[in-house]
């Protein structure tokens, strides 16, 4: 057991060095002397600086925080700068947005490998919560989700309690959590894998919380492994119990890959594959869009009993009518299907501790859910993209496609498989490494270590820079007023021509380091996520003070202030930042 967590460890320490640079590698593997001493006050700016000078301080790779933005470093420490009204992590719910980045205090000795956080509809104004996983599989939490302080796994806990970190400890039953592998976050829950495949889940209960026979709120955590065969969010989850591969969080919606190579997904915003709206679903079901792409793409992998495979150019699923088609094409898909569960696929058959993808040989290499927009990347490099959404007036998933429909509504079942369909999984891009989305666009590096963005671009949050004219990055910088529809180059200030490792985003903003450590940043300095779709450069709303900073320049580093000069415009061109 502790010789699978090292590994695990090691794999997740490799994945963030991709993003954070050589140096990071001893932030996770290293000793207790690696350890950057000398800080003693909560904020950055203030903390005594080593003769070393400071540590490395570079974003987490995928936080949904809607006002803030989480750091983290070599020594496994991590920090918060922005919008910290749901908490700091040390007690404070009143850290005006603009103070200079807290560093959370965890016990000493722990060092932290993973962090993320996630707001309620995505939204600034809106409350958030944040959990950590230490080198030991140790899960901490902080914030407040929607439903209250006592949802973040701790039990029954006050709202002061709740603004300071502290470890999950116990299960709902009373048991102890066990180590954990990879934590994930959707809006206002809570999900971490442990090393024997067991999802457990905690939070608020409504849309998103996978459950296994009840509708409540879950303030410690709970298995999450039974799926279902029916298509509700009612009911219980009378389908068979799955052991995970992989789990994937998203915004909506969440996914994951079991150990029979299957893909199962649930959520507010999922797609049931039968019809062309959302479907709220609450237990794990098989994702029929992504599964019949798999199909289709390893055949190897995934066939029925007496071998017959899934291919949709294959006259004996091509029928002389649409109707006889698309019977020939489901009763194909159901025997693979049949063929596969409960089964244990070879190259899936371990329980992955990633952070950013699974770097093995089973098919998914990443999954992920924006606002009604599913993202599948196969370890041959394709990222296929689809679109759930009721109508053409539902905007929330345009961003997110990268590629042009030829059928952009897609309203009935014959037109739901036609090959170029807003909502059929369809190649949007080839030669992918990873992504990592924003509220608003998606970025994805190539294995060649090229950077490409597409979406919402009305403050450079997608390719770096105005993509329409010359205007500044915030000049009429409405929410719709720039959109990369095709996936583009990122450029500015020599990003070109650099190999880029690594790259990571929060919600308006985004960072990519080379193999040099220089790292750049665009997007946000101090706009915040709306409605879960949207960047707003607008400013304190609602009485909130959002204008926090989720960029800075540590060109401009000075001994009273190493995290660097903060951005201080709501948003900016790309820019190198170190």
């Amino acid at each position: 057991m502790a010789e699978r967590v090292r590994r695990s460890v090691m794999r997740r320490a490799a994945a963030l060095t991709a993003v954070c640079g050589a140096g990071l590698a001893s932030f996770m593997l290293g000793t207790a002397e690696d350890a950057l001493a000398g800080f003693h006050d909560e904020t950055y700016a203030h903390a005594g600086v080593s003769t070393e000078g400071m540590p490395p301080t570079l974003p987490v790779f995928n936080d949904q925080s809607a006002g803030s933005a989480l750091f983290a470093t070599r020594t496994g420490e991590l920090y918060l700068s922005g919008m910290r009204n749901s908490g700091d992590g040390n007690g404070n719910g009143k850290v005006p947005a603009k103070s200079d980045p807290t560093r959370v205090r965890f016990p000493e000795g722990v060092r932290i490998v993973d962090a993320a956080g996630s707001s309620e509809a995505f939204s600034y104004i809106n409350s958030t919560s944040y959990m950590a996983l230490d080198d030991q599989g140790g899960v901490w939490t902080w914030g407040r989700p929607l439903g209250g302080a006592s949802l973040i796994g701790r039990g029954s806990i006050s709202v002061a309690e709740s603004y300071r970190v502290d470890r999950v400890t116990r299960t709902a039953d009373g048991s102890p959590l066990p180590r954990i592998i990879d934590i994930e976050r959707s809006e206002n829950q809570f999900l971490a894998v442990d090393e024997e495949g067991t999802l457990w889940s905690w939070g608020y209960h409504l849309n998103n919380l996978p459950r296994e026979s009840n509708l409540r709120d879950r303030g410690l955590p709970a298995p999450s492994n039974a799926t279902t065969t029916s298509h509700s969010a009612g009911g219980r989850c009378e389908g068979p119990s799955v052991k995970w591969h992989t789990v994937w969080g998203g915004n909506n919606s969440s996914a994951g890959v079991a150990t029979d190579g299957l893909v199962y997904s649930w959520g507010f915003d999922n797609d049931d594959g039968l019809t062309s709206g959302k479907a709220t679903q609450q237990c794990p079901i098989l994702n029929e869009a992504a599964n019949r792409a798999l199909f289709q793409a390893y055949p190897e992998h995934y066939h029925a009993e007496n071998g017959a495979i899934y291919d949709e150019s294959s006259p004996e699923l091509n029928g002389a009518l649409v109707k006889e088609t698309l019977a020939l094409r489901q009763a194909r898909y159901d025997a693979v299907v049949s063929a596969m569960q409960g089964r244990t696929l070879g190259v899936c058959s371990s329980v992955v501790g990633k952070q950013m993808v699974d770097e093995g040989e089973c098919p998914v290499r990443q999954f992920g859910y924006s606002a009604r927009a599913p993202r599948m990347l196969l370890q041959n490099g394709d990222l296929y993209t689809w679109q759930i959404k009721n109508s053409l007036a539902d905007p929330y998933g345009d961003a997110f496609l990268g590629r042009y429909p030829s059928n952009p509504s897609g309203n009935t079942r014959n037109s739901w498989w036609e090959a170029g369909s807003i909502r059929r999984p369809e190649v949007a891009m080839r030669n992918v490494d990873y992504t990592v989305p924003g509220i608003s666009s998606m970025v994805a590096l190539t294995r060649d270590g090229e950077i490409y963005g597409w979406g919402r671009n009305n403050i450079c949050q997608a390719i770096g820079i105005r993509s329409a004219d010359s205007r500044p990055c915030t000049q009429d910088a409405g929410n719709d007023s720039d959109m990369v529809v095709l996936p583009t180059r990122v450029r500015g200030e020599g990003i070109e021509e650099a190999r880029i490792t690594g790259i990571g985003a929060t919600q308006c903003a985004t960072w990519a380091v080379d193999h040099e450590g220089n790292l750049w940043g665009w997007g946000a300095g101090t706009s915040t996520g709306r409605l879960y779709r949207y960047c707003s450069p607008n400013g304190s709303t609602g009485g909130y003070d959002s204008e926090g900073y989720k960029l800075y320049d540590k060109t401009l580093a000075t001994t009273q202030r190493p995290f660097g000069e903060p951005v201080a415009t709501p948003g900016t061109a790309l820019r190198k930042v170190r």
